[in-house]
């Protein structure tokens, strides 16, 4: 690769929570598709922390 992503799309947010930490990290924005077994408030909870 060249250049960084404009966007990415995560299949597995629990499975691939490394790659999610890496956009986070880079700024690059991200979309996740979460199983039904995730609470996705939680997640962005714990994300919003991290990024403080």
């Amino acid at each position: 690769m060249t250049r960084l992503s404009n966007i990415v799309i995560i299949i597995d947010q629990q499975e691939e929570y490394t790659a999610l930490r890496e956009c986070i990290d880079w700024g690059i924005p991200a979309i996740c598709i979460i199983d039904t077994n995730s609470n996705p408030i939680s997640q962005i909870f714990r994300f919003q922390q991290m990024m403080t």
